[in-house]
């Protein structure tokens, strides 16, 4: 039994491993697109205020899609103890 257990687990892969390498190669390719940007001259001259503003976004969107996936994440496990309390009380 600890056996079928163990190969059982070993072959689990993660739930959203997935989408943390899908979103890691978007990140990794708008790098190098904005790198290519910046080297070609599209851009301009940037000043300090400009990549400050774009810091304070990029950190907004970043607090904001770990809020929701937290938040997303709580939501299942609850509902998830939810329905199984409620199997329990029924039986």
């Amino acid at each position: 039994m600890e056996r079928k257990a163990a190969a059982e687990t070993r072959r689990h892969t993660p739930e959203n491993g997935a989408t943390v390498w899908a979103v890691a190669a978007i990140v990794a390719w708008a790098a190098v697109l904005i790198a290519a940007a910046a080297i070609s001259g599209i851009f301009g001259e940037l000043s300090r205020h400009t990549l400050l503003i774009g810091a304070l976004g990029l950190g907004f969107v970043v607090m904001a899609t770990a809020s929701v996936s937290l938040l997303r994440h709580d939501l299942r496990d609850y509902f998830s103890t939810a329905r199984g309390q409620s199997r329990n009380i029924r039986r």
